[in-house]
């Protein structure tokens, strides 16, 4: 087996990724989600990952593959890190479960080759309860919600910047948009991205949409997840599930 790096860690207000490599992953991918108990073709890679929960390291949490339960869980270390099987040239949706907290979710397109996707980041359970209470939004416990940030590579020796002024759109649509505040706020008055680059919908109907976006003139593909081309990308969502997807724009 080779190993396919995939780094996730807790996703406060923003999040951050690691630059994506040359590799074109996920764009030749068929957008549609593999269905459960899919058999395991073709050989399997180790996603390794990290992941935290409110800004600490989730140690003990699972990381299990949705769309292969066959294949076994990792279990995170004290430093949230965990390695995981997945088969190469597929998309699969990674599931981190730790006890107490909203399960999260990203889908990684895999390869036949190592791949770092950087970090993740997600609020804890309070955070978000409380961003329901003060949208006045009811959490459907049918549905999930959505995380997305986009980033471009800055002058600053590479590091990531968030896009602001962009907007993206659900297909089909579903769910309440709401696009952060400069202070980490969601608000439903806001249309475009701000300067911390970050969206989230709330109450989502489960299943595989697509993430348009519109960035102006920068073109912005998934960073380690199902591309569908230029400012296209393909996400899971299932119920009582928060999802994460990062975009690269260039």
């Amino acid at each position: 087996m080779r190993r396919l790096l995939l780094i996730a860690a807790a996703l406060a207000a923003g999040c951050s990724s690691t630059t994506p490599g040359s590799d074109d992953l996920g764009a030749d991918l068929s957008p549609n989600m593999p269905p459960p108990d899919l058999a395991v073709a073709g050989p399997l890679h180790h996603v390794s990952s990290v992941w935290q929960a409110g800004g600490n390291p989730a140690a003990g949490a699972s990381v299990c593959v949705v769309e292969f339960p066959q294949l076994p869980c990792a279990f995170a270390d004290i430093n949230g890190a965990s390695s995981v099987a997945a088969p190469d040239h597929q998309n699969v949706t990674l599931r981190y479960t730790l006890a107490g907290a909203y399960p999260v979710e990203t889908t990684v397109a895999t390869s036949d080759h190592d791949l770092d996707i950087g970090a993740l980041t997600i609020s804890g359970n309070q955070v978000w309860d409380d961003f329901f209470t003060g949208l006045g939004i009811t959490r459907d416990p049918a549905k999930g919600d959505l995380i997305v940030a986009l980033r471009q590579v800055g002058t600053d020796a590479g590091a990531p910047v968030p896009v602001a002024g962009a907007t993206v759109t659900l297909a089909p649509a579903s769910g309440v948009v709401t696009y952060t505040l400069d202070d980490g706020t969601p608000s439903t008055a806001q249309t475009t991205t701000t300067s911390a680059g970050h969206l989230r919908v709330f109450n989502v109907n489960p299943g595989v949409v697509e993430l348009i976006v519109n960035a102006g003139g920068l073109t912005c593909r998934a960073a380690f997840g199902w591309s569908g081309g230029d400012n296209m990308l393909g996400m899971r969502i299932d119920q009582s599930v928060r999802s994460v997807a990062i975009a690269w724009c260039t």
